[in-house]
């Protein structure tokens, strides 16, 4: 999940290096060119399309989109319980995040990588047979646990590394309900074999990143670009170069999920389910600058960079997806992973972490 984020920032940050969508050059002090402004301006389009050739063929609108749908899937997961029963309360703390990307294609992630964002949780879930309560309508209260999670955090430099700097905010709150539909059954004594009955899942889930990098250019990285005109020659160089990159998104979505699975030899859980996201509300933003120096070891030729776009996104209304996982179960204690996908998309959301449960 780090390389990936590293990968999207790289590929969303406008650098002079190979980074960008579109890069302007301009020239300053044309040098040997400058009494022939036909000349100049090809100069200035051919330095500028060198420097944008290796620019990835994606719009910014497609990071603004990407980062959306992985923030409305990072939390999934993170706010609720799909393999255990406990009689009083479950305690957790997980890792949880969303990532869109062709993850067939892991040797090309610079260019299918859209998205990430993460999510990290406490989750306290309380069974509501504690309270005094014993039903409500054919309802059992025993039936029916509430799952509270919550985390804010901030990392100024959560990547630093191959000069970009990248940090951010990180908030999430959840709320949701477990209704135990059919119950857990022994299909052999001693947990040796059980079937952990049908649960359904619905509540409600806030999830904020607020995503800020900062990439320094070495010039080294970039050839010198020679243009010959009219027995002229200018030798083109980059100087210095710096860019900025700032992503906000928030989603407030309402899941709703059933999830069943197996029990074995006392120590394993397998699982899996079906869910499906609404979006209440889903805003992303990506702003992205860069700058830089060039000039010329031949030809007498000054000039600059610049690169500003931004783009607005949102998630879909509607997704629905598929999810499982895997766990290990010691008396009181329950390490898990799980991971979800949305049908229809290369959007993916993973959890791992640990559970105390009476």
């Amino acid at each position: 999940m780090k390389k990936l984020a590293f990968i999207t920032f790289m590929a969303l940050m406008a650098s002079p290096q190979a980074y960008s969508q579109i890069f302007k050059v301009n020239i300053s002090n044309c040098g040997v060119l400058a009494a022939d402004p036909a000349a100049c301006g090809s100069l200035r389009e051919e330095i500028q399309n060198k420097i944008n050739e290796h620019a990835p063929g994606v719009e910014i609108n497609k990071y603004a989109d990407g980062m959306a749908r992985a923030n409305k899937i990072s939390a999934k997961g993170g706010t609720t319980d799909y393999a255990n029963s406990f009689e009083v309360a479950l305690f957790s703390a997980s890792v949880n995040a969303g990532f869109e990307a062709d993850i067939s294609n892991t040797d090309n992630l610079e260019n299918t990588a859209s998205g990430v964002s993460i999510a990290p949780s406490l989750l306290l879930g309380l069974n509501l047979g504690v309270l005094p309560v014993g039903k409500i309508g054919s309802v059992e209260m025993k039936d029916v646990d509430l799952f509270i999670s919550f985390m804010s955090y901030n990392n100024d430099k959560f990547i630093d590394q191959d000069s970009i700097v990248m940090g951010g905010d990180f908030t999430h709150f959840g709320m949701q309900l477990r209704y135990h539909w059919l119950k857990e059954k022994d299909l052999a004594p001693g947990y040796m074999l059980q079937w952990t009955g049908l649960q359904f899942h619905t509540g409600y889930q806030f999830t904020k990143n607020k995503l800020n990098g900062h990439y320094t250019l070495n010039p080294a990285d970039i050839d010198p670009i020679t243009y010959t005109h009219g027995g002229q020659t200018v030798t083109a160089q980059v100087d210095s170069g710096s860019a900025t990159a700032n992503i906000e998104h928030s989603t407030h979505t309402i899941p709703l999920e059933i999830s069943t699975g197996i029990r074995f030899l006392y120590l394993f859980s397998i699982y899996g389910g079906l869910g499906t996201d609404f979006s209440l509300s889903s805003s992303s933003s990506a702003n992205v600058s860069a700058v830089g120096q060039g000039s010329s070891t031949t030809g007498g030729v000054v000039f600059d960079m610049n690169a500003d776009q931004e783009a607005n996104g949102k998630a879909d209304f509607f997704n629905t997806r598929a999810f499982a996982g895997v766990q290990f179960n010691i008396p009181f204690v329950r390490v898990f992973a799980q991971g979800h996908k949305y049908f229809g998309s290369d959007t993916y959301g993973v959890n791992a972490g640990v559970k105390f449960l009476y």
